[in-house]
């Protein structure tokens, strides 16, 4: 016959708690946003002075440049010369918004292993990933794409042009770098560049940039000046391509931030307040924060949820980041600071 005498007193389950560290290198771990990082790079190239100038979600921003001309060279001096201008035009930057919310109750938690606390700082970390991931896939690379440039002087020389996309033979591929720098000064352009690429391409460029000094077949010079940023957001063409990179002269591209100004100051309401707060990926970024307070029933969370009170005190911080992506304004036709490159594989790879 059964017994349950001692059924009171088993053993429960023996837990142990992961370091919330330890889980960022794992459960937790984030895509590397190298696309976010080379926008945020060169910020001051885009526009100086930003929270000063604009004090409005409605005020446009406009950025002033002056524009390039080619001036006619005569061969003969004249007694009424007549002088040429180069002229100056403006570039609006278009702002947009992206946000996540994350929610916090505090009696929720009153019978749990994790505190609020707890809970709220994994539950800002996964909110703040996917913010950046997304804003990765669905907004900086459709911007790099959308305003990549279509002419390009290198056309021809190690490379063919087609509809902004300049295809690289296998067989230029261990001197890729070397073609690039030759391209950009075809362009007017001098080093320093990033490359925003596809993360496989690593291989093909660490194993180049890492041959000997003595070794004949030694390709490491070619790598100064490029900045490398790897993105898993970035997918070559198709099968017979080993890359895709997005090549800019150092300030071409930038994403610049904005922050309300009662955000800055704070403002506290009688259900909410305002204010900023840092990110956690990418310091001197920050959002405008919206806690809206309210008391939700927590009680019944459903089958295997636990369960607060009927009476929980709840806020919902929304985090919102105020953006606009900027690239150098150019006049002529066709031309961006932008250059797509397509690496072919080598042949049966």
């Amino acid at each position: 016959m059964a017994t349950t005498l001692y059924a009171g007193t088993i053993l429960q389950d023996a837990r142990s708690m992961l370091t919330i560290e330890e889980e960022k290198k794992f459960e937790l771990r984030a895509v590397k946003a190298n696309i976010v990082k080379a926008f945020l790079m060169h910020q001051s190239s885009a526009i100086l002075n930003l929270s000063q100038l604009k004090n409005s979600n409605q005020r446009p921003t406009k950025v002033v440049y002056q524009k390039n001309k080619s001036f006619t060279i005569n061969s003969s001096r004249s007694n009424t010369p007549s002088g040429e201008q180069s002229g100056s035009a403006l570039d609006t930057l278009t702002w947009a918004e992206k946000n996540f919310v994350v929610k916090y109750d505090e009696k929720l938690f009153q019978n749990n292993e994790l505190s609020a606390e707890e809970a709220f700082a994994v539950n800002m970390w996964n909110g703040e990933k996917s913010f950046w991931e997304n804003l990765e896939s669905n907004v900086l690379l459709a911007f790099l794409e959308a305003n990549k440039s279509t002419v390009n002087a290198g056309d021809t020389y190690d490379g063919t042009l087609a509809g902004g996309n300049m295809t690289v033979a296998a067989g230029d591929r261990e001197q890729f770098y070397n073609i690039l720098e030759s391209h950009m000064m075809l362009n007017n352009y001098d080093a320093p560049f990033q490359d925003i690429h596809n993360t496989y391409w690593n291989k093909y460029q660490k194993f180049d940039a890492n041959q000997g000094t003595a070794n004949q077949t030694n390709l490491a010079w070619q790598f100064d000046g490029f900045e490398f940023y790897p993105s898993n957001k970035i997918t070559p063409a198709g099968a017979t391509y080993a890359s895709k990179n997005y090549i800019i002269p150092t300030g071409g591209i930038a994403m610049v931030t904005w922050n309300n100004p009662m955000n800055v100051a704070g403002k506290v309401h009688e259900n909410g307040r305002l204010f900023r707060a840092e990110s956690l990926f990418f310091p001197g970024v920050f959002f405008d924060v919206f806690a809206y307070e309210s008391w939700g029933n927590t009680g019944s969370g459903g089958a295997g949820e636990i369960t607060g009170d009927i009476q929980d005190p709840t806020i919902n911080y929304e985090f919102t980041l105020h953006y606009s992506n900027w690239t150098q304004p150019i006049t002529a036709a066709g031309e961006t600071s932008i250059f797509r490159y397509d690496v072919l594989k080598n042949a049966g790879v």
